[in-house]
């Protein structure tokens, strides 16, 4: 005996009906785009790019791709010179010369100053006792208003100013003593730095460069102590 299968009337209604799709995982995907776009713009914040390297780069491909922008070696070479420095003029010296001897004449402590001139340079020469104390490197009580005379001077002009201090050596006081110098250059020098000390309290603003020296006797003449005030033809 054969059995056939019932199948039920209301086989269409038995057919499962589609489920309406559910979008709701693009809220999480959207979620986690934004995420990572944060995440890379906060990478690309944080970078710094090498501006100069990728001009560099730029530069290369440009030279390389593009035959018609080509330099010649004569042209590289011209830019791969070193550009040399010249040192800027200052005022003319004679005429700066002629300038300082004409305010000095007059002047009741500059009145005895030597001044003369070489080939670069003009030479202020003062006396030791004029602007220090007796072998020391205190400043004398004219010093001051010896030093902004030749500050006011000097203040129009842009050369370069030194300061020569020249102590004469052998045995001096100023050597002796617990308090003595170490040297006759040592005291040289602090009297430079005293003279420049006061050259910047007077306002004179240009570039000095104080130098100390020990001298030494020369046959006859005995050596002695002396300032100079040097002024070059540079600028300072």
């Amino acid at each position: 005996m054969i059995y056939h299968e019932e199948f039920p009337d209301d086989l269409d209604k038995a057919v499962l009906e589609p489920r309406p799709a559910n979008h709701a995982w693009i809220v999480t995907f959207s979620d986690i785009m934004s995420l990572m776009l944060a995440f890379f713009v906060m990478l690309f914040s944080m970078s710094q790019l090498q501006t100069q390297a990728w001009k560099s780069i730029v530069s290369g491909l440009s030279d390389e791709l593009s035959p018609g922008r080509e330099r010649s070696i004569l042209e590289i070479e011209k830019e791969a010179r070193p550009f040399r420095i010249q040192e800027p003029k200052g005022i003319d010296l004679g005429y700066l010369e002629t300038v300082i001897k004409e305010k000095f004449r007059n002047h009741d402590i500059l009145a005895n100053a030597r001044i003369h001139s070489r080939e670069d340079r003009v030479v202020i020469a003062l006396p030791v006792d004029l602007l220090f104390q007796q072998e020391t490197a205190k400043a004398a009580d004219m010093a001051p208003a010896a030093l902004e005379a030749i500050a006011q001077t000097l203040a129009s002009i842009k050369n370069r100013v030194e300061i020569h201090v020249y102590s004469a050596e052998g045995e001096r006081p100023a050597l002796s003593g617990l308090d003595g110098y170490g040297s006759t250059w040592e005291l040289s020098l602090s009297r430079a730095l005293i003279i420049k000390k006061l050259f910047t309290q007077a306002g004179l603003g240009l570039t000095i460069l104080p130098v100390g020296h020990s001298v030494t006797s020369s046959g006859a003449q005995p050596a002695e102590d002396l300032v100079e005030l040097v002024i070059r033809e540079i600028g300072a």
